[in-house]
């Protein structure tokens, strides 16, 4: 490359395999809830948010909270209730564990359409590297295995996907010329990775944590968010944990959650301005991300509900003005109002709920445009021989000749809108 120019030239999202951290507790949990090992209402000590293993310590980073539900446990991602869960749950069955994460396809690639997806890496009790004592308590809450974020993801889309776990794909057809000669489907990894019972609990989860969890500040008023936060500290290849301490921040979920058409990852590595938790780096930039799409989408907002109008309802706001496109606009919006007048110009009484006061144009006369926009007090106005000067913007709320006073061709009457 020339001097000052930039190529991104490693494709993180589908190569960088790393530990996941917090993201992976989905997974664990789900197992645990599959196995019928645990309920969401199951209580765990998280004590002072420690828990010791042999030769290591598991630490939540903002101390314990207590005795609480699996369901809260979740929502603040307690590493200590997670690894002792799993440690009571398969300590004395160690290849449960894993072959579940095996059965659900995510020790595989997600054989992409593009090249250079990373291996994932998902330990098993027959592995040189696994310790007894320390990995499986350590897997529970997303260390000791490799995964790419979008493998990641394509486990929490499984999820909102009701348990139908699909690779994504890039490129959906071909064309020459016009002409479609080759089209793509998305490859089903798994048919249904758990049963609906479960799935039902992980999205109640998931939900739960942007509600009252972690990432309670991504809630918003207009969709649902379902998600998990992640923080992971990162290896060092050659000094590991202990030099260095580098760390990774992560959100991933889908919205809208009760209807769910997107999922989505933020991972930012090594965050620079003084806090690297997920829900301070990562779950704004997911935030923003879903809000543009959301705002662009228009199957994502609620369809407008015909009404039909009488007295006793009050009709949308509306300036005073001509009639025809008066019912032209409240046809657009499906709103049936009722047109009391036939009158080319009418005013509006959107408290009533009828659209009824003619507004009487007298040859001779000054009108009454109040109410009005400008394009149609200028008509009304300028056809009444009157020469107008205009004030402000909006619609016109004083006017400068009564109305109902005789007109002298060419006289100036002063129109004020806000």
């Amino acid at each position: 490359m020339r001097e000052g120019e930039y190529k991104e030239q490693f494709n993180y999202a589908i190569a960088a395999s790393q530990d996941p951290g917090s993201t992976f507790k989905l997974a664990s949990y789900m197992a645990l809830l599959e196995d019928k090992k645990v309920d969401t209402s199951t209580l765990v000590a998280t004590e002072d948010g420690t828990y010791r293993i042999p030769g290591h310590t598991i630490r939540d980073s903002h101390g314990g909270i207590g005795t609480v539900s699996v369901k809260r446990a979740f929502e603040e991602s307690s590493n200590v209730a997670i690894a002792k869960l799993i440690n009571a749950a398969y300590q004395n069955d160690q290849e449960k564990f894993p072959a579940h994460l095996y059965d659900w396809g995510l020790n595989k690639k997600l054989e992409l359409q593009i090249p250079g997806e990373g291996q994932p890496v998902i330990k098993n009790p027959k592995n040189r590297s696994w310790n007894k004592k320390q990995t499986l308590p350590q897997m529970a809450y997303g260390y000791e295995m490799q995964i790419t974020p979008l493998q990641m993801l394509a486990f929490y889309n499984a999820v909102a996907n009701d348990g139908r776990y699909i690779a994504p794909i890039f490129v959906r057809e071909i064309r020459r010329l016009g002409n479609t000669v080759e089209q793509f489907k998305a490859r089903v990894i798994n048919e249904k990775i758990v049963s609906d019972e479960t799935i039902k609990k992980a999205q109640e989860l998931l939900e739960a944590v942007v509600l009252n969890g972690t990432a309670k500040s991504l809630a918003s008023p207009l969709y649902k968010i379902a998600g998990k936060t992640g923080t992971a500290q990162v290896a060092d290849a050659n000094k590991g944990y202990r030099v260095d301490k580098k760390y990774q921040a992560s959100f991933c979920g889908y919205f809208p959650a009760d209807n769910p058409k997107y999922s989505l990852i933020v991972v930012v590595n090594n965050p620079r301005k003084g806090t690297y938790y997920a829900a301070s780096v990562a779950g704004p930039v997911f935030r923003e991300i879903a809000d543009r799409v959301f705002a662009s989408d228009i199957n994502m907002f609620d369809p407008l509900k015909e009404q039909k109008f009488t007295g006793s309802l009050k009709l949308p706001e509306a300036k005073a003005g001509e009639r025809k496109a008066t019912q032209a606009v409240y046809k657009a919006f499906g709103i049936k109002a009722l047109f009391a007048s036939n009158s080319d110009y009418i005013s509006l009484d959107t408290n009533k709920g009828v659209v009824s006061q003619e507004v009487k144009i007298t040859e001779g006369l000054v009108p009454d445009v109040s109410g009005m926009g400008l394009k149609d007090a200028l008509y009304v106005a300028g056809n009444s021989g009157l020469k107008v000067l205009v004030r402000g913007s909006g619609k016109v709320v004083r006017q400068s000749l009564a109305a109902g006073t005789s007109v002298q061709k060419g006289l100036p009457i002063i129109l004020e809108l806000e």
